[in-house]
């Protein structure tokens, strides 16, 4: 058992690439995370893992030696769910990765109803801000926004999601209400961050089917787009956020949806598997309850017609 707590420790590294990431993946102090793979260096005599003060890399014996411990990692995990699921209902612990404000408001909600159906499974939802990198990293299922990469894993499109372009009635009577893209630039914004852009997302803009790129000066960063809806309907500024989690406050008229002549792109929502080939039931069964009950264009309410002019708002 311990060479399989060894194995686990190596490929969870690999994975979340950091030793203290592994240890809080697997729940373990960062001292015991370095004694198993230290032992499991020693009893193949290899070094599997070159170390620095700011990243890891594989060696080339480690890479031979990842496929055949992932293997290993399958085999047992299958094995273990046979022998649990001899009264033919899927059970485990199912690893599932979405972003905050989605995982929040479409995920959590369906847990009462995917418990009801399989009381064996243990749900592990993880939140941050990992949303459009389509990495497994360990998990089991990912929900993303964005294109997908060719990959061999299964993946189900939920819908179409589009980005409208907010802000709050007070500020569009304080600063004046934007016209174009080069308006933005004199305005207060808030952008989306994330680890793959810590200085906030580009914003896209189509009119007449011609693409303006626009990056302007935030004032605010945010990893959530829940928090950045919250930050628009206080007044901090303008933000451009997914349709799902602003169509309720524009309906409201908390929200000014802006520029209804310059459109965004849809991104696709996903549903992705985190590995190939055979896959535990318990994983399978989550995932066909995942993608039978999440239905992107049933949950996103259409907007409420933009206020063109500040006298209107």
């Amino acid at each position: 058992m311990t060479q399989i707590i060894e194995l686990m420790v190596f490929t969870t590294i690999v994975d979340v690439g950091s030793m203290s990431r592994a240890a809080t993946r697997l729940r373990l102090s960062p001292a015991m995370v370095t004694m198993h793979l230290a032992r499991l260096e020693a009893s193949l005599d290899a070094k599997l893992l070159n170390r620095s003060t700011r990243r890891l890399e594989l060696t080339d014996q480690g890479r031979v030696f990842l496929s055949h411990a992932r293997a290993i990692l399958d085999a047992v995990a299958i094995a273990e769910v046979a022998v649990r699921e001899a009264d033919g209902r899927p059970t485990g612990r199912v690893r599932i990765d979405a972003p905050a404000s989605l995982g929040r408001r479409l995920v959590l909600p369906l847990v009462p109803d995917c418990r009801e159906a399989y009381p064996g499974i243990v749900i592990d939802l993880s939140l941050g801000d990992r949303g459009t990198l389509h990495r497994p990293d360990g998990f089991d299922i990912m929900l993303r926004v964005g294109t997908v990469p060719d990959t061999t894993r299964k993946t189900v499109k939920l819908g179409i999601g589009r980005l409208l372009l907010v802000a709050a009635p007070d500020y569009l009577t304080r600063r004046g209400v934007p016209r174009t893209p080069d308006d933005l630039n004199t305005h207060d914004c808030i952008l989306y961050s994330s680890v793959e852009s810590p200085g906030g997302n580009r914003w896209r803009f189509i009119r007449e089917g011609a693409s303006t790129w626009l990056r302007p000066k935030p004032i605010l960063t945010l990893n959530d787009g829940g928090a950045m809806t919250e930050a628009a309907i206080a007044g901090a500024g303008i933000a451009q956020i997914l349709d799902i989690l602003v169509a309720e406050p524009v309906a409201k008229g908390t929200l000014v949806a802006l520029m209804p002549d310059w459109t965004s792109a849809g991104v696709p929502v996903t549903l992705s598997l985190g590995r190939d080939g055979e896959v535990p039931a318990a994983v399978k069964a989550v995932f066909d309850f995942l993608a039978t009950r999440l239905k992107w264009d049933a949950l996103a309410m259409p907007p409420a017609p933009a206020s063109p002019d500040i006298a209107s708002v």
